[in-house]
């Protein structure tokens, strides 16, 4: 005590007699030791509520699965492996895209409209499980498939935790998302899938564009502008009357304006790039849900 009462004394007669230079020169030496000792304090905003999601502790990974005669995505290839046909769907979408529109367009309307065709090949009337084959149906045995098998024991903790039965998942579609696309959605419908819930629907936006795999087996397509359109995602997903949204995106999103007139249920929103962390953990701060990120390491290595 008396050496810190003799240190204030010395320290108060040197600033006395100390020049202006020399005062300001002190004032900027304690600014900046305030500044260093307050480093290890600093990060992100309201990170402490965020939930990591370390890509590190992936469980399982995608195999390839060779179509067998008498398979369709819907009714054997999906159940035979455990995993939503949805889940198989988006990370196959579009090479079943293409092979769809060369095998399929070659042929008649008389062939693939036709309700009394037997078969499930580009026939566009059947229905499986009371389920449209979308662009499912044109398979042919020795066809290749990735098998999304991956899971994440953090993402199966927060899909248990949520209240309800429904949820619908939102995907950020652009082309920026990558490998991350198939990887991270897989998580989430796998763990929806095992645990229980029901996915009422998927939606994937890029550029202006929804695409919306329903539960019922359609595909819907609209256009909502030339834009990063993360609201119009979720409002397509609301739609459906979840319980819950999962959105997925590495984009801030272009189109928020309006966003207080949504009425959404509770937002489960997963972020893979520094420049959505604050939209996206608004989005589920504000409808009750919850923000997911990697590492800030591994978001840094990222980019």
């Amino acid at each position: 005590m008396r050496y810190l009462k003799s240190l204030l004394t010395n320290a108060r007669d040197w600033w006395q007699g100390a020049s202006n230079r020399s005062r300001t020169l002190a004032l900027a030496v304690l600014a900046l030791l305030a500044v260093i000792c307050a480093l290890p304090f600093m990060g992100e905003d309201e990170t402490d509520n965020d939930i990591v999601v370390d890509a590190a502790q992936t469980q399982s990974q995608e195999i390839e699965y060779i179509v067998q005669p008498g398979d369709s995505i819907i009714s054997t290839i999906a159940p035979k492996h455990n995993v939503p046909w949805e889940a198989i769907a988006v990370v196959n979408e579009s090479e079943l895209a293409r092979v769809n529109a060369e095998r399929c367009a070659k042929l008649s309307e008389r062939y693939t409209d036709n309700r009394s065709r037997r078969g499930h090949y580009c026939n566009k009337t059947v229905v499986v499980g009371g389920k449209p084959m979308v662009d499912l149906n044109s398979l042919q045995p020795g066809d290749k498939l990735r098998i999304p098998l991956t899971r994440h024991p953090v993402v199966d903790q927060v899909i248990a935790a949520i209240p309800g039965r429904s949820i619908a998942i939102v995907i950020d579609d652009t082309g920026s998302m990558g490998n991350d696309l198939a990887q991270v959605s897989a998580w989430y419908m796998r763990a929806s899938h095992e645990l229980g819930k029901d996915i009422v629907t998927v939606v994937l936006y890029a550029d202006g564009n929804v695409r919306q795999f329903k539960s019922t087996g359609e595909v819907t397509f609209a256009v909502t502008g030339d834009f990063e359109n993360t609201r119009n995602g979720l409002e397509v997903a609301a739609a459906a009357k979840p319980d819950a949204i999962v959105l997925v995106s590495d984009e801030p999103g272009d189109d928020w304006n309006g966003f207080k007139d949504l009425k959404l249920p509770p937002v489960y929103t997963h972020s893979l790039d520094t420049t959505s962390h604050e939209n996206l953990r608004h989005v589920a701060t504000v409808t009750g849900g919850q923000f997911m990120r990697p590492p800030l390491d591994a978001v840094v290595a990222r980019n």
